[in-house]
């Protein structure tokens, strides 16, 4: 757990401007550190995950029924808005700034008015990278 604090103090501080999201839950697993902490707008839903020492961030609309594996990874969100491939999900700083900087485009994309057609294009997104990395 103590990774992933560092990570939003360091690098997703962003989240906090203008009390624009908020904690909403949180776990620390019994093995490997695995950790996930929960952010919260009326937009979105974002969850940071330690999962094996590794850094993920991801995302999904605030409002409906999901399942708890439903969440659209870093990667996916960046391609959604600039088109090019990311070739691992895994968190990085540069990855962080992008999000700081696009941030209200990603909350804009799953406002309710594109919410229908923003996950179409996930769900693509998805199907594209499944088929890139395993043929």
């Amino acid at each position: 757990m103590g990774e992933l604090l560092r990570v939003l103090r360091e690098w997703l501080l962003f989240f906090f401007t203008a009390n624009r999201y908020r904690f909403v839950d949180s776990q620390a697993g019994p093995s490997f550190n695995d950790a996930f902490i929960e952010l919260a707008s009326s937009t979105l839903r974002w969850r940071l995950v330690q999962d094996r020492a590794q850094i993920f961030l991801n995302c999904r609309p605030a409002q409906g029924s999901y399942k708890d594996w439903e969440w659209y990874s870093a990667d996916i969100l960046i391609r959604l808005l600039t088109g090019r491939r990311v070739d691992s999900a895994v968190l990085t700083l540069e990855m962080a700034s992008w999000f700081g900087s696009n941030l209200s485009d990603i909350e804009e994309r799953f406002s309710e008015e594109r919410l229908e057609k923003t996950k179409s294009e996930l769900k693509k997104l998805e199907q594209l990278r499944a088929k890139e990395l395993f043929g």
